[in-house]
C-alpha cells in the first residue's frame, strides 16, 4: 500500500514545477533565447531541472503505487507526456 498524503505532495509538487516553468519560459520567444546570454543558459539550466523533478517524480508515484496510479490515466498519461517532451525538447 502507499502512503496517500506523500502521493498528494508529489503531486502538489509536480504542478508547483509545472507552473514554475510556465512562469520562466514565458520570456523565451525562439530557442536561441535559451543559448546566446548566460541568463538563458541558466534558466534552460533551471527548466531542465525541473523536467527531471518532473520524471522522477511520476517513476516514484508509479513505483509507489505497483503502476495503479497511472494505468487506468495511461493514454493520457502518455499523450502528456510526449507533449511535454515534444515541445520543451525538441
Amino acid at each position: 500500500m502507499f502512503d496517500k498524503e506523500r502521493i498528494k505532495s508529489l503531486l502538489d509538487r509536480i504542478e508547483n514545477s509545472i507552473l514554475l516553468i510556465q512562469t520562466k519560459s514565458g520570456q523565451i520567444s525562439s530557442p536561441d533565447d535559451f543559448l546566446l546570454s548566460p541568463d538563458g543558459m541558466f534558466l534552460l539550466s533551471g527548466i531542465c531541472m525541473q523536467l527531471i523533478f518532473i520524471g522522477e517524480s511520476v517513476k516514484t508515484i508509479d513505483n509507489k503505487t505497483q503502476h495503479s496510479f497511472f494505468n487506468e490515466l495511461s493514454n493520457y498519461t502518455m499523450d502528456w507526456y510526449y507533449g511535454v517532451t515534444r515541445y520543451y525538447c525538441a
